[in-house]
């Protein structure tokens, strides 16, 4: 009697746990999907968004070559150019990163600085030209093009319901067995666009393009693929994993690089870029989830800046932190003699459930960082550039910068930020000629 009832007593216990456990591997499939969904979700609204502000592009494009009044081009051209910006950053969010996909960007950059300039002069004593005119319709028309190829793509996701993360995922484990209809569609429309830049930019981008080209090629020693992967083990201190698969890159690419993959047996994986000429790590991504936020930002950050300092970037200032669910995001400069060098920046990504280190980006500090790069003078005093401020702009901190340009040239800059109401803005004021060469509002100011 006693055995019977020590039975139905473990037999009780096994069922509690068989259903508990199925309960928490539910709740955990129920959590996946739910992330998946949402990523899924945000590429959707991306794309969707792209085409919207495509067609507007294309709206304004076609008002300004029927405009004559000086006093509605220079507000066209602004809205011209905030909406490039805009499509620029949709395109930005696309898992397009780890393709040759650049052109469209850079098209819609060219056009934002094209529009900028006309619409920040003075109209009334240099209108618009017959060349600027000319130059104007055919980026309408190009505009049209672009919108009606997108449409294209858009059709197919919307008709065949196809899925942004299976785009991502094969991407980035070199899938060829994919549907190649989304990224075929943007290689074909990048293609098509890298043709517009080509013969109808003209000469300051041609200026421009060539200074990044010359500047965004990755000198060193070539190394080889077993070397490729010894260095991203390295540099990941990378164990456990099963599988690694290596492969080159480098097609329509400013420069080569080898793309490398850590498998684990639960689908867990690790990419990372090794650039092929110097073996420096370009980029790398955990795709592990992250359920929980037990660190602070301040935490994270000092996590963050442990892993660099580990790796010999020791002279690394945050400029920028975000938090996206459980992840903490942080934007690094270098900074020599107390001048903080934006073009050798460096963003990583720290989970906030353990601290461990899950994404990594520093292909503008590899491509930038000289150990021997000279710092200029201030030409002007602290006291004069924010002296050219908006007297409202309350001054919160103050440093010396380098930034880049929009013509690849890099300045001394006092770097200010300031706050108006309840909204933060950093101004860049060039530190030679006191003029303002960049403004940013910040999305949100994290106190470190």
């Amino acid at each position: 009697m006693i055995g019977k009832i020590v039975s139905v007593g473990l037999l009780g216990v096994l069922t509690v746990g068989l259903i508990g456990t199925g309960y928490w591997g539910y709740q955990e499939h129920q959590d996946k999907n739910s992330i998946l969904i949402k990523a899924e979700n945000n590429y959707q609204r991306a794309f969707h968004d792209l085409n919207n502000n495509i067609t507007n592009l294309e709206d304004e494009l076609g008002k300004s070559i029927a405009m004559n009044s000086r006093n509605l081009i220079a507000p066209c051209m602004t809205n011209i150019w905030r909406i490039a910006y805009v499509a620029q950053n949709n395109v930005g969010q696309l898992p397009l990163t780890m393709m040759a996909f650049g052109k469209t960007e850079e098209f819609l950059a060219d056009i934002a600085d094209f529009t900028y300039d006309i619409g920040m002069r003075d109209l009334e004593g240099n209108p618009l030209s017959d060349e600027e005119w000319n130059q104007l319709k055919t980026l309408h028309g190009q505009a049209k093009e672009i919108r009606s190829e997108l449409t294209k793509v858009q059709s197919e996701v919307l008709n065949n319901n196809l899925r942004w993360m299976d785009v991502e995922v094969a991407l980035a484990s070199a899938n060829q067995d994919m549907d190649r209809t989304i990224v075929d569609g943007f290689q074909g429309l990048d293609k098509q666009v890298e043709g517009y830049i080509e013969t109808e930019m003209g000469a300051t981008h041609s200026k421009k393009s060539e200074a990044y080209n010359e500047k965004n090629i990755i000198k060193g020693k070539e190394i080889s693929e077993q070397q490729a992967q010894q260095k991203a083990q390295e540099f990941l201190k990378a164990k456990g994993y099963e599988e690694v698969h290596v492969s080159k890159n480098g097609e329509g690419k400013d420069f080569t690089s080898y793309s490398v993959t850590f498998q684990k047996e639960d689908n867990q994986a690790m990419y990372v870029e090794v650039a092929r000429h110097g073996g420096d790590i370009l980029w790398f991504l955990n795709n592990r989830d992250i359920d929980v936020t037990s660190l602070s930002l301040y935490e994270a950050n000092n996590k963050a800046l442990e892993f660099l300092s580990a790796r010999g970037m020791d002279s690394m200032v945050n400029v920028e932190s975000d938090q996206y669910d459980n992840v903490g995001v942080f934007d690094f400069v270098y900074e020599k003699e107390g001048v903080r060098i934006y073009p050798e920046s460096v963003t990583v990504k720290v989970a906030l459930d353990d601290g461990a280190v899950i994404g990594y980006q520093a292909t503008d500090f590899v491509i930038n960082h000289e150990e021997n790069k000279e710092i200029p003078k201030a030409s002007i005093s602290l006291e004069q550039a924010k002296a050219k401020l908006n007297k409202n702009l309350k001054i919160q901190e103050d440093h010396l910068s380098m930034i880049e340009t929009k013509m690849g040239e890099v300045k001394l800059c006092y770097e200010l930020l300031g706050t108006i109401e309840n909204e933060t803005y950093r101004i860049f004021v060039n530190a030679k000629t006191g003029e303002e060469e960049k403004i940013e509002k910040m999305k949100q100011t994290q106190p470190l």
